[in-house]
């Protein structure tokens, strides 16, 4: 059985052109490609008013952001999307209760493509990006991955990328130390989706320290949610799937790196690295 699904924090775009050690993580996410059909990212760059799978046949690399190496606004990653998939997930979310709708010129926005360059450099399996939406917080997101979940199958890997902290305000584009309330939301976050604490990290704001000081806006925890979402009933159907953190940092004085894998269990793993007795979300 392969690897499920991953959450990585994306960090800053120029990431790809550095050998950070984040990258190696992300090399290593996918593992044996051939098992897939596809790779299915939500990522924090693209949010519309309904949930939306992009259709596009050969989507454009999107340089959404300004102020970075012109290095940066030379690369493109040729990946094809698969407008088949995205109409086959699209039916069955519409099936589960879900408003989507499909937009057939998206293209890639840099929380999907500049992972991907890493995880799969020759952009060989096709991509299905699936924005955010507005009328969603953390715990329809929750749900949302649950039944993605459901609906997806085991040929299919399910990315979401995002940021276990995001405030750029406060970042610092140099070398030096890291905040230490970053470092404790970090922390709390490591910890809560570890133990499967679904309820706290789906009221972060209220249940976590400084949850609002590390996400002003809300946009690069929601795919933290889907993945916890995917993962809470991914171990209900196998309880012996592996839940582990892939990488941890704080660069940028204040920006997580943090980032989960979901596998199959190996019968290796450091068990303080996997989900235990996680509880059952309120409402979900």
């Amino acid at each position: 059985m392969p690897n499920n699904a991953g959450f990585i924090s994306h960090g800053a775009p120029d990431i790809i052109l550095g050998n950070d050690r984040a990258l190696t993580s992300w090399k290593t996410l996918l593992g044996p490609r051939e098992h897939f059909r596809a790779v299915v990212v939500i990522s924090a760059h693209w949010m519309e008013k309904e949930l939306t799978l992009s259709a596009s046949p050969h989507p454009e690399t999107i340089h959404d952001f300004g102020g970075f190496p012109e290095e940066l606004y030379r690369l493109h990653y040729p990946a094809s999307g698969s407008p088949p998939i995205a109409m086959e997930l699209k039916e069955k979310l519409t099936k589960a209760g879900w408003n989507t709708m499909i937009d057939n010129s998206r293209g890639l926005d840099h929380g999907v493509w500049i992972p991907l360059m890493a995880m799969l450099p020759d952009a060989g399996i096709p991509v299905v990006p699936i924005s955010l939406s507005r009328k969603m917080g953390t715990r329809e997101m929750f749900q949302f991955g649950r039944d993605l979940h459901d609906i997806m199958g085991n040929d299919l890997f399910f990315l979401a990328s995002g940021g276990v902290t995001h405030n750029l305000f406060e970042a610092r584009f140099s070398a030096g130390e890291k905040a230490r309330w970053a470092e404790e939301f970090d922390d709390w976050t490591v910890e809560t989706v570890l133990s499967g604490k679904w309820n706290n990290l789906i009221d972060y704001r209220s249940t976590a320290p400084y949850g609002s000081r590390n996400h002003p806006t809300e946009e690069h925890f929601l795919p933290l949610l889907a993945f916890a979402g995917w993962t809470s009933r991914a171990q209900e159907q196998s309880p012996g799937i592996s839940l582990s953190v892939s990488y941890r940092d704080i660069a940028y004085y204040c920006i997580s790196m943090t980032g989960f894998l979901l596998a199959p269990a190996t019968g290796d793993q450091d068990p303080h690295q996997e989900i235990s007795s996680p509880e059952k979300p309120l409402g979900g």
